[in-house]
């Protein structure tokens, strides 16, 4: 295998990246699928987390798709807002509060994660890290898990015993 196989892929749109000296940059001129491709080549070594905001849902649709187009290897995560409007007696969906968690939990740990979010989704108040950190419950294929423990470490989290699920609540 010649040296050129073994390195990396050559970026398609070479563009200056945030570093030491320069913490900020500013892009301009990118227009349609150019915005995911120069971020997907902007994180395609990454190793720490990056939010990537966007005015509205829409766009956050059309660059999370750009995203997987051009960054098919990157960990992307769509971080969604609450679905309803502040101070609506409505609770947001179960599943929605789950995946923000994990979300949140992978980002204090500090995992190569691309969040794509829209404004409206980060601006309520979120848990602090040292908070997501202590109670989050991970489980691993083959783990021993000791039942009474868990059973007490859910019961502080919330969740009730019941002899069957019939629904999330």
């Amino acid at each position: 295998m010649s040296a050129t196989q073994s390195e990396s892929p050559q970026s398609l749109l070479p563009l200056p990246l945030p570093d030491a000296d320069h913490r900020h940059l500013q892009w301009g001129r990118l227009h349609g699928a150019s915005i995911g491709l120069a971020l997907a080549e902007a994180r395609r070594d990454a190793r720490t987390p990056a939010l990537i905001l966007t005015a509205s849902a829409g766009e956050a649709d059309a660059l999370e798709h750009e995203l997987r187009f051009f960054g098919p290897r990157l960990a992307i995560a769509r971080f969604s807002d609450y679905e309803t409007l502040p101070y609506e007696p409505n609770s947001p969906p179960p599943d929605l509060l789950a995946e923000r968690l994990s979300i949140l939990h992978d980002l204090a740990n500090a995992k190569p994660l691309t969040v794509i979010a829209t404004c409206d989704a980060v601006l309520g108040r979120l848990p602090p890290v040292d908070f997501v950190r202590a109670h989050a419950l991970v489980l691993r294929v083959g783990e021993t898990i000791d039942r009474t423990a868990m059973l007490s470490d859910m019961s502080d989290h919330g969740y009730m015993r019941v002899e069957r699920v019939s629904a999330p609540v």
